[in-house]
């Protein structure tokens, strides 16, 4: 088989899963409603509000689950708790048991609508993303507009891996689509010529 050609390097893909750190991005995508601030209530003891908060902070940008004992920046964890009241140090007394992080999981699917990303969604959403790969050919832009569009529809993000291998796909169907286009208007004769032209010259 053929390698594979990579759409993304590691490092654009770190920036798209990245938290907030910065005040005007946390202020836009971080800020919690009434709405949110009574089912963030619900929750027991400051360390699990606080818990829960930043799991659904990080569900709505960048729309992804926080690792088991991910490093959150400091900046991003005072941001949230002071809307909460709460100090920012209770993170540190939170221990995020398996069965407390499939209860918040469950509980902040069913109050805002989150899904997890299943194997449909790759489909519909390649089909989706075939018109934004044929408008542009920077594997960045297409996977930005992925990432908003997974927020969009409130899909929690696939690992970078899986957003990488669609963005890929919908960059090779854009092509051959294009492709087919171009060679669909010219006669047989006109094709040999086009193909003679592009053939790599040897030097």
């Amino acid at each position: 088989a053929m390698p594979r050609r990579r759409a993304l390097t590691e490092g654009q893909l770190a920036d798209l899963f990245a938290l907030p750190i910065a005040e005007p991005d946390l202020i836009r995508h971080w800020t919690l409603s009434e709405a949110d601030l009574a089912a963030i209530g619900r929750r027991r003891g400051g360390a699990n509000r606080l818990g829960f908060a930043l799991q659904l902070c990080v569900f709505r940008y960048p729309g992804r689950l926080l690792r088991l004992a991910e490093a959150i920046p400091e900046l991003s964890s005072r941001f949230v708790a002071e809307q909460l009241g709460i100090g920012p140090d209770a993170l540190r007394n939170y221990a995020a048991r398996p069965q407390t992080r499939r209860e918040q999981l469950d509980a902040l699917r069913q109050t805002f609508g989150f899904r997890m990303f299943a194997p449909g969604h790759g489909r519909e959403l390649l089909a989706w993303l075939l018109p934004v790969a044929l408008a542009t050919t920077s594997a960045q832009a297409v996977a930005m507009t992925l990432m908003n569009e997974l927020r969009r529809r409130r899909i929690v993000s696939p690992g970078p891996s899986v957003v990488e291998r669609l963005v890929a796909a919908g960059l090779v169907l854009a092509e051959r689509h294009v492709a087919v286009q171009l060679t669909r208007a010219l006669t047989p004769e006109q094709v040999g010529k086009l193909d003679a032209l592009l053939e790599p010259k040897e030097s």
